[in-house]
């Protein structure tokens, strides 16, 4: 009963973005579901429908407005997926520093005394 009324609800607020890729709330719709006792965010009532909980839930396919059930999952997974990507796309190792100070002049070829 509760799915049933929020879906059509989220039907009427929402609409498709024009690739078609993304479902976002109508600009001149009221932002808000009502379900009896509560009034939430159509993303938090399409993420209930995803989830199955009311959790906070975020858009994983990078536009923030997005209400696609599939493109929502819990806020806090989402932001742990942000941050490793950051890390993954800033990440340098010990060897591209060791050659780029090298290039740069600030370090020397010395033996290190290993192996022989």
């Amino acid at each position: 009963m509760i799915d049933s009324m929020l879906a059509e609800q989220l039907a009427e607020a929402t609409c498709t973005t024009e690739d078609g890729d993304h479902v976002v709330v109508q600009k001149d719709y009221s932002d808000l579901i009502r379900l009896y006792d509560r009034v939430v965010s159509p993303q938090q009532a399409s993420g209930y429908l995803q989830v199955g909980d009311w959790e906070p839930v975020a858009a994983t396919c990078g536009v923030i407005e997005c209400v696609r059930p599939d493109h929502l999952d819990h806020a806090h997974i989402v932001k742990e997926q942000e941050d490793l990507q950051l890390v993954a796309s800033h990440a340098v190792s010990l060897a591209d520093l060791y050659r780029k100070g090298r290039k740069a002049g600030l370090l020397t070829a010395q033996s290190t005394g290993y192996g022989g």
